[in-house]
């Protein structure tokens, strides 16, 4: 097979003629978006072929053409940071495995036409991927139809209605007091409390996941999801909802405003919500200091925290 190349900004995709179409053998360099052409040399791309982006450790965003048809096993597998992909809603040939590891990705855009409130049905499309780790909604074709979002919501409401403790006891002793390991190799804090919290906190994820995204979203589903944000909020038996979003969101305003929405953020717990802030996230302690402290309820009483 002879390859000719086709120069990115920073790099170049390496290129094969076959029949009458063109197939992506491999990119390389370290372009930040990349953009598959649609034509070179007038011939139409519709091949990436294995592994062509496999490890792309600098690439964020990639666009591919509308006129694909094929897409490899691991075509784009551990580009590790690539947070947005371009690729048809429409019937592919699509490989094994073709973005295993691309933890950061967050959307997975449709280069065919607008759909309404595209930019949630992109980011659910992607959780399907890493977060849901449900591949059998990984569907391009469907995404954002009715039908797809009724199995999303199922999907989700089964998780979140699972024993947080149903596969402890399954967990396979790993010779030590302090860690179990799971079937698939990972290891677990043995304590009964931790092993609970760290299930609760997968599930809250799940659920700021799609309440964040909430195109088309089952009434009983939402309802069901902000019920288990409240009930593990600061203040609460557990503060799972709170913890994670100081741990993990800490500077995003629209998990914040989203607490203070449903009344997760409150006048009893917000004293106690801004000690545990102490001097991180200053920007976000002030944000809520002021849009609750208009009235001056809490304002006096943290005037002498440093922001």
């Amino acid at each position: 097979m002879i390859t000719e190349n086709v120069n990115t900004e920073n790099g170049k995709i390496a290129y094969a003629k076959q029949a009458d179409s063109i197939a992506i053998i491999e990119y390389s360099g370290r372009d930040l978006y990349v953009e598959i052409p649609e034509l070179i040399y007038g011939l139409k791309v519709t091949v990436i072929k294995k592994k062509a982006f496999l490890s792309s450790r600098f690439v964020k965003e990639i666009s591919i053409p509308n006129n694909i048809e094929k897409i490899e096993d691991y075509a784009f597998a551990r580009c590790r940071n690539l947070e947005k992909i371009t690729i048809p809603y429409k019937t592919l040939n699509l490989g094994q495995d073709i973005l295993k590891d691309c933890n950061k990705l967050e959307y997975i855009y449709n280069g065919l036409e607008k759909i309404r409130e595209e930019d949630d049905v992109a980011f659910l499309l992607a959780k399907t991927l890493n977060e849901l780790d449900a591949f059998f909604l990984f569907d391009l074709e469907n995404a954002g139809s009715e039908e797809w979002l009724k199995h999303l919501d199922a999907t989700i409401n089964m998780r979140m209605k699972r024993d947080e403790m149903e596969d402890f006891s399954k967990m396979i002793l790993c010779g030590e007091e302090e860690v179990v390991c799971g079937e698939d190799g990972r290891i677990e804090d043995s304590n009964p409390e931790h092993y609970k919290s760290n299930r609760v906190k997968e599930k809250i994820r799940i659920a700021f996941l799609r309440l964040l995204h909430n195109y088309k979203i089952d009434k009983e589903l939402n309802d069901l999801l902000n019920s288990y944000l409240i009930s593990h909020a600061k203040g609460c038996e557990t503060e799972e909802t709170w913890k994670v979003v100081l741990e993990e969101h800490g500077d995003d305003k629209e998990y914040y405003d989203y607490l203070l929405s449903i009344n997760a953020i409150n006048s009893n717990n917000l004293p106690d919500i801004l000690m545990d802030m102490g001097n991180r996230h200053t920007e976000m302690k002030s944000y809520l200091m002021k849009k609750s402290g208009d009235s001056g309820d809490y304002l006096d009483a943290f005037s002498d925290l440093e922001l």
